[in-house]
């Protein structure tokens, strides 16, 4: 995916999480002036950066030991030119030149977060995002200054006040304590038995949850080990398996993926750990019902989702005792799993349950894997909808939802009579502005086309565009062959139609569940727009009668 355009128009922070919620790999350019910098990003998250007048070649303030500076990175750039297959300098540093791993990648950190800190006070300049792999990117697009982290950082860790500094003892994140209580929960002494005897493994991003669950368990005779993360899951039961143990899993299905985005890294883990390890048994719960999502839970092999409290901020008292009786009714129900695993199998010793491992009842149907991706963030986007304040915001978030299905989209306005283009991503390069392109769009309603159809009917359309003369003129504009299929959808305000969205995906097709997640965002995306008219006009009555009135 490809973008450019003004930071007028879309500020970093917006394509920061654009970025990082498409999980594109590439080079971000900036411009503001005759300053430059440049972001590089592997799977979404932020792994380098650089601004003009402040290279590396300067050093790593903060680093204690075996300082970055000049004559070092001469000598790592040049193993590296001379070098096959291709390093990343840091590598090289780490490597060939005897720097210390945890003190190079916390100076990095700092480092970035900073920088991007001071980048995102730009309100004015040009931006080119080019994508492709890491190595290519950086051999034949970024200015060769680059230090790469070993593990990049997401939106929020770029956002926050404070750098963020993780250690790098293990190939997965560490996730730092959320609070005194999720850190009570892994105090190694906590319970009677040693955490590396666990025989539940469970991962909860919602801190009480989590100390509840442990204390249920606890009190049924079960030793658990909780994880704020599914990295840290996913790393604690492989060193289960490898000394022969087989802990039941207890995943909740809504937190952060394995990257650090999205909201079903729960669905994710359990895609991970089963293509890993087929037999392992699992118990998931979550907060938000989604019968896609359990169709491929059964698909997967778990065939009950359970219901999880919803979780509050600040935490209510009806939400702590809600949550209780949730954790002790799964604890119940984790002791009757064990309790009937050591009556079948009749040589397992009892004070040795985590060696068990569950059997998972086969899926009723074997159905074709629903790969909706939109799905992943829609609850989230929905959520970011309701505190919206400009009709410009609106449509920033149907194009960040797009993102999620269409590998290149425009967004089009709707005058009296005319369809204008507003916004894209996906198209041009760093010589041709796209947004400049897709203003140039004009598709009058007064010639038939395809989008004349859509306008019309008020509804969504998935296939090729038609045969009318502004048909071939959007093929022209927008790079399409005659047969290349692409979805329109509409958005609509006071039940008029007032946007376009028109993308696709250049190598498939747009799947039914993605349509439908597409349509499902436009028609409250409408609604949210509708919210901020209605909200209008009861501020310019309020100011005409001197009443106050509740927007």
């Amino acid at each position: 995916m490809s973008l450019s355009g003004h930071l007028e128009d879309l500020q970093l922070r917006d394509l920061l999480q654009i970025l990082y919620l498409g999980r594109n790999d590439g080079l971000l350019q900036l411009g503001c002036g005759c300053d430059q910098a440049e972001l590089v990003f592997k799977e979404g998250l932020v792994v380098s950066a650089w601004r003009q007048g402040k290279e590396s070649t300067r050093g790593l303030p903060g680093a204690p030991f075996g300082a970055v500076d000049e004559a070092l990175l001469v000598r790592a750039r040049r193993l590296q030119k001379n070098t096959v297959p291709f390093r990343t300098l840091d590598r090289w540093l780490i490597e060939e030149c005897g720097l210390v791993q945890e003190s190079l990648y916390s100076a990095l950190r700092s480092a970035v977060v900073t920088l991007v800190h001071d980048l995102l006070y730009w309100d004015e300049g040009n931006f080119s995002f080019q994508p492709g792999p890491l190595a290519e990117t950086l051999l034949q697009v970024a200015c060769g200054e680059h230090l790469c982290l070993d593990i990049g950082l997401n939106v929020a860790e770029l956002s926050c006040e404070e750098p963020v500094v993780l250690p790098v003892s293990s190939g997965f994140p560490v996730k730092p304590p959320i609070s005194n209580m999720q850190e009570a929960v892994n105090e190694p002494g906590a319970f009677s038995c040693q955490d590396e005897q666990a025989a539940v493994l469970l991962v909860d991003d919602d801190p009480q949850i989590a100390v509840l669950l442990v204390q249920a368990l606890a009190q049924q005779g079960l030793v658990a080990r909780s994880f704020g993360s599914g990295g840290e899951l996913l790393s604690a039961v492989r060193s289960a398996w490898g000394e022969g143990r087989h802990p039941l899993l207890i995943i909740d299905l809504v937190m952060p993926r394995l990257h650090g985005g999205g909201i079903l890294g729960g669905l994710e883990l359990v895609e991970q750990v089963q293509s890993l390890r087929a037999e392992q048994a699992f118990l998931v719960y979550s907060d938000y019902p989604c019968p896609e999502v359990e169709l491929r839970l059964r698909q997967l092999g778990v065939n009950e989702l359970l219901s999880k409290p919803a979780q509050q901020s600040p935490i209510t008292a009806e939400r702590s005792i809600a949550a209780k009786e949730f954790c002790n009714t799964l604890a119940l129900k984790v002791a009757a799993l064990f309790e009937n695993s050591a009556t079948a199998a009749a040589d397992l010793s009892p004070a040795e349950p985590s060696t068990f491992p569950f059997p998972v009842e086969p899926a009723i149907e074997q159905a074709v894997a629903i790969q909706c991706a939109g799905m992943g963030v829609l609850k989230g986007l929905l959520q970011e909808l309701q505190s919206v304040e400009s009709g410009d915001q609106i449509m920033l978030l149907v194009l960040r939802f797009a993102t999620e299905i269409l590998s290149r989209a425009v967004l089009f306005s709707v005058d009296k009579d005319r369809i204008v283009g507003l916004g894209q991503y996906g198209y041009g390069d760093a010589e041709l502005s796209a947004n400049e392109m897709v203003r140039r769009i004009i598709v009058p309603l007064t010639e038939p086309s395809t989008f004349k159809e859509v306008f019309d009917q008020a509804a969504a359309y998935c296939g090729p565009l038609g045969e009318a003369r502004m048909d071939t003129y959007l093929r022209e504009e927008l790079g399409l062959c005659s047969s290349d299929e692409i979805f329109i959808g509409p958005l609509l305000s006071d039940d008029k139609v007032v946007a376009l969205l028109c993308g696709n995906n250049q190598n498939s097709l747009c799947g039914m569940e993605d349509r439908l997640a597409l349509e499902v965002f436009l028609q409250q995306a409408g609604a949210a727009l509708n919210n901020l008219h209605l909200a209008d006009k009861l501020r310019n009555l309020s100011a005409l009668l001197g009443k106050t009135f509740d927007c």
